[in-house]
């Protein structure tokens, strides 16, 4: 038996913009010894004059060279681009639609050809047209994530190739924790860069850092700010879901200003309690805000990936897809990712409405019970930039913590001496009863 039956005929690699989709192809392809024909939607249009009958004989053209050079890979990148033709609505639906028969039937035409395989690759694989995953296509749907933190270490370490062996990586890895393989290459093409133009000397570990993290110059009522949003954030993850592999920094990395980081995501029964309290530690950055500086910022929200649009995706989910929430949203509206669609439906935006300001009420209650805990993790966070969640368990875990005053600097005085102590992997106690 050859080995093009017994693997699927066709797989399609899901995820983030930057996480190695077509360089996993092409290591693939080297390893396997696959020739390899590399194509996408925009080098078909691209082909002659770019009209409908020059990308067709493109897209044949691929597929036959393929064939012809067996064994081997059709590469398709950014395969959302052959949309869902049941979408379609535009005055060009006809064109776009004989685009998509011509690639699937293509793809239908390599049954029985031993020796030739498509590796399809997207970012969005829910906007991809549904017959080209189907069975006998691309069948097989491998979803590549962000790197965890070991995996962004061995990132650094092979593209550092030799350099600063005897360093611990651990503080540069955690400020890159969200990035993907190709923010590593940039960040020590960057860091090399600087050691370079700093009289050419051996790279240092304040290169990567410096590469990674810009110089915050914003005024100190801004970084105070920014220490409470990502206080509370970590405070309502440590009650809620433990201390371990968590921290919160406020570092300025690329336009983010600081984040709370799970190196390690907990495991999800998928109940609607569970889901209401990551809800709430979503939007505990905006609620403590709101406790100690009086109101909350638009630093929740405005752009992709920021609190609210987070908050507002899983809050539609949970109403539209899900059927978490009970019997009156116990409807399917569409996928739970797409958000778009969800909102569209006026019942959907109803419960996503209501969920939101319950988490931002129960969040805001969570904190002020333990206001003095959340002082205290802002504080530390504006002296040394970093706080782990075992150091705010060593607080909740000591018991009752007197009510602190408005003062900050005052709060962290009081309290101090009892968050001194071991920084270790404290255990959450479950049964802590809420002051």
């Amino acid at each position: 038996m050859s080995w093009s039956s017994a693997i699927s005929s066709g797989i399609a690699l899901n995820g983030p913009a930057g996480c190695g989709k077509s360089t996993f192809a092409a290591v693939f392809c080297r390893e396997a010894g696959l020739h390899m024909m590399s194509a996408s939607l925009a080098k078909w249009q691209g082909s002659g004059e770019g009209n409908l009958g020059h990308l067709l004989r493109s897209v044949r053209q691929d597929f036959e060279d393929a064939r012809a050079n067996v064994p081997s890979c059709v590469f398709i990148d950014e395969i959302d681009s052959i949309a869902d033709r049941a979408s379609i609505s535009h005055a060009w639906r006809d064109y776009v639609v004989e685009v998509v028969n011509a690639v699937l039937a293509e793809i239908d035409g390599i049954k029985g050809r031993e020796g030739v395989l498509v590796i399809g690759a997207t970012n969005a694989i829910s906007r991809c047209e549904p017959a080209l995953l189907r069975s006998g296509r691309l069948e097989k749907i491998v979803n590549i994530g962000l790197p965890d933190s070991a995996e962004l270490e061995r990132m650094f370490r092979v593209r550092l190739r030799g350099d600063l062996q005897q360093e611990d990586l651990t503080a540069i890895v955690e400020l890159a924790i969200g990035m993907v393989g190709a923010d590593v290459e940039r960040v020590v093409k960057d860091a090399r860069r600087a050691a370079r133009n700093d009289g050419g000397r051996p790279l240092a570990l304040r290169d990567l850092r410096g590469a990674l993290v810009t110089n915050d110059d914003r005024p100190l009522e801004l970084r105070w700010r920014n220490c409470v949003h990502e206080a509370g954030h970590l405070v309502a993850d440590v009650i809620h879901f433990g201390p371990d592999n968590v921290f919160a920094n406020t570092a300025r990395v690329g336009s983010r200003g600081g984040r709370l980081v799970r190196t390690t995501a907990p495991a999800c029964a998928g109940t609607l309690e569970v889901y209401r309290r990551r809800l709430q530690v979503i939007l505990a950055g905006r609620a403590a805000e709101e406790l100690l500086l009086g109101a909350g910022s638009h630093g929740a929200g405005g752009a992709r990936e920021s609190d609210l649009d987070h908050a507002t995706s899983l809050a539609a989910a949970m109403v539209g897809s899900l059927g978490v929430i009970g019997a009156d949203y116990i409807t399917y509206f569409g996928p739970r990712d797409d958000t778009r669609t969800l909102l569209s439906f006026a019942e959907v935006r109803e419960g996503v409405a209501r969920e939101l300001a319950d988490a931002v009420a129960a969040a805001r209650s969570l904190l002020e019970a333990n206001r003095a805990v959340v002082e205290v993790v802002a504080q530390r966070l504006m002296d040394r930039g970093r706080v782990a969640g075992a150091e705010v368990s060593e607080v909740l875990r000591r018991g009752r913590v007197q009510q602190s005053s408005p003062n900050a600097a005052s709060a962290r005085a009081q309290l101090d001496g009892v968050c001194r102590g071991r920084s270790g992997s404290a255990r959450f106690n479950q049964g802590f009863e809420w002051h």
